[in-house]
């Protein structure tokens, strides 16, 4: 009570980034890309990126393969859409190039688990990395279009039996963005899967990968969640561009896991924006964004925000 409406600022979202390139236009060209932010606490710097690329090899802490960047559009929020497919770890990957507008990737990355523990099931170190690949189709300007999959085992301990066991999580994903018009650009990103649910952005620490059994103590389920993002970009001047973005996620009980009342279930996001480039430095832009959260249990959040980024 007395606390629905705040005005506040943050420096927060600044970065600093380097972009190191060595023999650049040659077969052998190396470059090693480093970007920090002030997001921790106090603003404390927090280490955001850091990989290198080497004709087809792609290894460091960045974006995992199953992540598409560009399947939806800029937002000034950084926390951006809630059910596309947004995560960060130590990951490993071999692109290629296969001409005609194909190309495709293949990694693995190093596992990490979010799972939900109860006095039958516990947490043992993951010992097997997940690998996401996919293969795309480029034409025009910079239209393509995405399909992906990863395939992601995660151990438990089952405190019953004394012994330690696996569940399997895979997911699918379709994504891409569209020139259809001049100036126009469409975005989409569907991901549907079991045991994935932290590699969506708004899945991220909700310990929603796998829930202990209710039918069988000592064992876990996999959560089947889904994502679904659209968005459109404009540019309206040369300088001067807006974009609107929806997604929503859901995740779903599987066979007999049983969530808690107050667990993640359902979410929508909205996002409207213009942004205006004084140049190549200097960027200003207003935004709207909206949320829904809901949960097992019924209760309901929703909020609005206005906000505007030099």
């Amino acid at each position: 009570p007395g606390n629905r409406s705040r005005l506040s600022g943050t420096a927060q979202s600044s970065n600093i980034y380097m972009n190191i390139v060595a023999l650049p236009g040659q077969r052998d060209r190396f470059s090693l890309f480093i970007l920090t932010s002030f997001d921790n606490p106090n603003y404390g710097l927090r280490l955001r990126y850091l990989y290198g690329k080497y004709r087809g090899l792609t290894l460091g802490y960045t974006d995992t393969p199953f992540t598409d960047g560009d399947a939806v559009p800029a937002t000034i929020d950084s926390e951006g859409a809630c059910g596309t497919v947004f995560y960060k770890t130590v990951t490993a990957s071999w692109d290629q190039d296969f001409g005609h507008g194909f190309s495709g990737s293949i990694g693995i990355d190093v596992p990490k688990a979010s799972l939900t523990y109860d006095a039958n099931v516990g947490k043992v170190n993951q010992r097997v990395p997940a690998v996401p690949l996919y293969l795309q189709y480029r034409w025009g300007d910079g239209s393509h279009v995405r399909a992906s999959a990863l395939l992601r085992p995660m151990q438990y301990r089952d405190l019953l039996s004394e012994c330690n066991r696996a569940i399997f999580g895979w997911g699918v994903q379709l994504s891409g963005l569209w020139d259809f018009l001049p100036g126009f650009c469409f975005h989409y990103d569907a991901v549907y899967g079991r045991g994935i649910t932290d590699y969506l952005c708004d899945g991220a620490g909700i310990a929603a990968d796998g829930t202990p059994s209710v039918s069988s103590p000592g064992r876990m389920d996999t959560s089947e969640s889904l994502g679904l993002s659209v968005g459109l970009s404009y540019d309206i001047l040369r300088n001067l561009k807006a974009n609107a973005l929806y997604s929503q996620m859901r995740v779903y009980p599987l066979g007999s896991s049983l969530h808690p009342a107050s667990d993640y279930r359902y979410s929508q996001y909205l996002a409207l924006n213009i942004m205006y480039f004084l140049n190549r430095y200097i960027m200003v832009g207003m935004e709207y964004d909206w949320g829904k959260k809901d949960t097992y249990g019924g209760d309901k959040l929703c909020a609005n925000r206005l906000q505007a980024l030099f």
